[in-house]
């Protein structure tokens, strides 16, 4: 095999960006593994050189050759850069910090792409049986496909070591085989397509976003959990219409950016896996064969989602065909955009990785983290695995819009397509029927009185139904600590097919008033136990439900899927807090998952043991009365001597836990 070797795509696309960002630490990754077994030094390193001499991208550098072009280069040195280091004599809070010390270090310490190596080992020491593995290397290497290949095939070899197997002493080529063989590809006039394709879109333009090659942006990133009801309507669906579940997710990806940038004509970037090329043994094959293929939707307004769906999987096709062999340069240069302009500036990657195994016969994997560091002002990724979907947002601290109104977006735009479609019952008809069949079991206990489901139903069935008569507010505070009166507000509000704003009255007065006058809550309720509510804004109006005369009987309002449940704000550490808007069908998914897998009875007693404003006070609360359990108030919450003692005297069998509050109670 030759030395001289012409770069993918993406590598050219990586290249040619480090040339113009040398400063900027994008497309280094780290990954990170946390190993529990016995650590063999020696046996690590042969690992470690045996794939450097199996995949000759390990040990190649990147450069322009005399002609300007840009090259791979292998090199016949196979060195190893690794070091160990051994911290097991540090607190757990020292090594913690001196880990987050030398991956900021690694960062800075970035890559040359000449001069090489790409790849660096670090072996952490943490105690006699813990170890971490951390694997730096720079994008251009791999992409993730072989990224998770790599990890599987090093472990797999260090494994064999350790139990004295011998190894083969084969060199891998695939790579290298297709960067020659892509060079062949005739140009299909992909130039003339790309023209048509954007004929007429005007890019996107942030503010703020220029990239300035001496400053180092700094990344935020939210990761949210789709609900397993939700993923599983998404993939009905995707298969009764005939799109991938990928074509479905990027089409809730652009309908959610349209939305956030009020545009009807928009392109996002999709990272495709680029094997699909008919050569032998290429998808096991490491490399980065990644394409970048530009999607652009418009007139969404008057389209359907299938009709949207459709056009999406079909200009993903089109793409990937007419993306052979142009650069996101060459495309930028065809197109003529201005210097500040880009074709796309959002990412967007499906992801569903190759299975590889994470117990060894000689030690475990427990757990693996990445950092990756990209250019583009945003980078989404949707993980999917068996019946789960997670989405990661990347966001450069160069976008200044609200970053946390992203992820809502989307997954209220998830929500909208097939959260209704997902759930046969919805939370008032999960209490409801709890209320009915365990009307004579304990529902709450607080200090030294109980209510029973029945009676939590006539009390919630009145307040309820005086809420849809009298108050035409969809957003309602609950100014109040936890209690059995705060959890009857809650239900009557839900009962009543409005939204609840938890309101934790420790908070200061003017966080308290600005959650109200943000949500739009014009009313609260409010218990004596918490103080006077008369420092709150003067336009709030306090519900006092023993002014309630006869009502009608309760009859159930009709309720639609994203209407909003509840509001749980953020703790507004950096700045003024964040609403997050909870739909109905999203509260009904996630109480009929925790329902139909927690499988808790009337024997159950769950502690209540976060704040009502804390978004896991939902769970305590909706998971013990949709399942005829009892749900056990605190007098203090804060008190954990209390915590202590109930759980042995009241037989509790659930309980949610900080890390911190879970270390005391062990002890």
């Amino acid at each position: 095999m030759n030395n001289i070797v012409p770069m993918s795509i993406m590598q050219e696309n990586i290249y040619f960006e480090y040339l113009s960002f040398p400063n900027q630490p994008y497309y280094i990754i780290q990954s990170i593994y946390t190993i529990k077994g016995r650590l063999d030094k020696e046996n690590l390193i042969k690992a470690a050189k045996y794939m450097v001499h199996r995949y000759p991208i390990f040990r190649t550098t990147f450069e322009l050759n005399d002609e300007g072009e840009p090259i791979q280069v292998i090199q016949n040195d196979e060195k190893l850069d690794y070091r160990f280091i051994d911290i097991s004599d540090l607190s757990k809070e020292e090594q913690e910090n001196s880990k987050k010390v030398f991956l900021e270090n690694d960062k800075k310490q970035g890559f040359d792409l000449k001069a090489g190596p790409l790849i660096r080992g670090t072996v952490i020491k943490n105690s006699s049986d813990i170890f971490e593995i951390i694997i730096s290397y720079h994008h251009i290497l791999l992409d993730g496909w072989s990224a998770s290949l790599a990890k599987g095939n090093f472990y797999e070899v260090y494994n064999q070591l350790n139990e004295g197997e011998k190894l083969d002493d084969v060199v891998d080529y695939t790579f290298q085989k297709y960067c020659f063989e892509k060079k062949k590809i005739v140009d299909k006039q992909v130039i003339e397509y790309w023209k048509e394709k954007y004929s007429g879109y005007k890019p996107l333009e942030f503010s703020g976003t220029s990239i300035e090659s001496n400053k180092v942006n700094n990344t935020t990133i939210n990761n949210r959990i789709v609900s397993n009801y939700s993923i599983v309507a998404m993939k009905k669906y995707a298969k009764e219409k005939h799109f991938t579940l990928s074509t479905v997710c990027l089409s809730i990806y652009l309908l959610s950016l349209m939305e956030i940038y009020k545009r009807d004509d928009l392109a996002v970037g999709i990272v495709t896996s680029g094997r699909d090329y008919f050569i032998d043994n290429i998808d096991d094959a490491i490399g980065n064969f990644m394409k970048t293929v530009p999607i652009r939707l418009s007139d969404a307004n008057n389209k359907s989602f299938e009709e949207i769906c459709k056009e999406v999987q079909e200009s993903v096709l089109n793409g990937i065909y007419h993306i052979e062999d142009i650069t996101i340069s060459s495309m930028r240069n065809a197109l003529i955009l201005e210097k500040n302009q880009n074709v796309f500036n959002d990412i967007f990657l499906f992801e569903n990785y190759p299975a590889t195994n994470d117990s060894y016969s000689t030690f475990d994997i427990l757990k693996h983290t990445a950092n990756d560091y990209n250019s583009f002002p945003i980078v989404t990724y949707f993980y999917s695995k068996d019946d789960s979907l997670e989405i990661e947002m990347q966001l450069l601290d160069t976008v200044k819009e609200n970053k946390e109104e992203y992820m809502n977006v989307i997954l209220n735009n998830i929500n909208r397509q097939f959260a209704s479609e997902s759930v046969e019952d919805d939370i008032i008809d999960m209490l409801e029927e709890s209320f009915k069949k365990n009307q004579n079991e304990i529902a709450l206990k607080y200090k030294d009185a109980v209510i029973t489901y029945a009676e939590l139903k006539k009390i919630s069935d009145v307040i309820a139904q005086y809420l849809i008569d009298n108050i035409e507010d969809h957003y309602i505070g609950v100014y109040m600590s936890s209690s059995s009166e705060a959890i009857i507000y809650i239900v009557s509000i839900l009962k009543a097919g409005k939204a609840f704003v938890p309101i934790d009255p420790m908070m200061p007065v003017e966080r308290c008033n600005y959650i109200l006058n943000n949500s739009g809550a014009n009313y609260v309720f409010r218990s004596a136990e918490d103080g006077t509510s008369e420092n709150l804004s003067a336009n709030v109006k306090e519900l006092n439900i023993e002014k309630i005369g006869s009502v009608e009987a309760y009859k159930k309002p009709i309720i639609e899927s994203n209407d909003s449940a509840y509001v749980i704000y953020t703790s507004g550490s950096t700045g003024n807090p964040k609403g997050v808007k909870v739909s109905y069908a999203n509260i009904a998914c996630f109480i009929k998952y925790i329902k139909d897998h927690f499988v808790y009875t009337i024997e159950d007693v769950i502690y209540q043991n976060h704040s009502l404003s804390f978004d896991n006070a939902v769970w305590e609360i909706m998971s013990a009365l949709v399942s005829g359990a009892s749900l056990l108030i605190p007098k203090d919450r804060r008190n954990i001597e209390e915590m202590i003692l109930s759980i042995k005297e009241e037989s509790v069998t659930s309980i949610s836990l900080t890390p911190s509050q879970l270390s005391i109670v062990l002890e």
